[in-house]
């Protein structure tokens, strides 16, 4: 069994606050961190391909443009700001059915499929995320994020999660309170629409 020290080294340990932000524009956002000085690191699309597992408490997520699979499990069903987050980096070679093939042997599926379009600024210890997510029937929601990066945080230690709500009081002029944390991740919020929709359209 790992200790939450062992975790932290293994750089893991995902910290971050996400909101709902179809009320606050992508313009605003850019215009608080840039007129703090931050630098607009990453402004990118990509496609996130989510497989679950019949019983598993998890999910595998692809991401082919950054030939990325990760495995991602929440430490507790009360928060959505403390998770488990196992990254591996696939080679060119590595093909969106290959990766498919490959989570089936062990009873993943394929659940659903959305697009990210992200704009991020990071400092020294934090990212702000703004992205637009674009589910499989074109229907867009805008979302927000803070995160403690993932290679500060066994440097932070337990100083971390007070990073976490230091960002989270940068979003304040964007109208963004405690109270306006996500209980549910992106995958919970897709993949339960997703389930509704299957279950409704196959009781037709």
């Amino acid at each position: 069994m790992w200790t939450e020290r062992e975790i932290m080294a293994l750089d893991i340990t995902e910290l971050e606050f996400k909101y709902a932000a179809d009320h606050i524009s992508l313009s605003d956002f850019m215009h608080l961190f840039s007129s703090r000085g931050l630098p607009l690191t990453v402004v990118n699309d990509s496609m996130d391909i989510y497989y679950t597992k019949l019983g598993m408490d998890g999910f595998q997520r692809h991401r082919p443009a950054m030939r990325e699979l990760t495995k991602k499990l929440k430490t507790s069903r009360h928060n959505n700001y403390h998770l488990i987050e196992s990254d591996i980096y696939l080679d060119s070679r590595t093909t969106i059915e290959a990766v498919k093939f490959h989570l089936g042997l062990d009873g993943y599926q394929e659940s659903f499929r959305i697009t990210k379009s992200n704009t991020i600024y990071n400092d020294a210890y934090l990212s702000y995320v703004y992205y637009t997510v674009t589910d499989e029937h074109n229907q867009t929601r805008n979302f927000i994020e803070v995160e403690v990066r993932k290679d500060k945080v066994e440097f932070l230690g337990r100083e971390a999660f007070e990073m976490l709500i230091s960002g989270e009081r940068d979003l304040a002029y964007l109208g963004i309170t405690s109270g306006d944390r996500l209980k549910q991740s992106l995958f919970e919020i897709y993949h339960v629409r997703n389930e509704y929709e299957k279950g409704y359209m196959g009781g037709r």
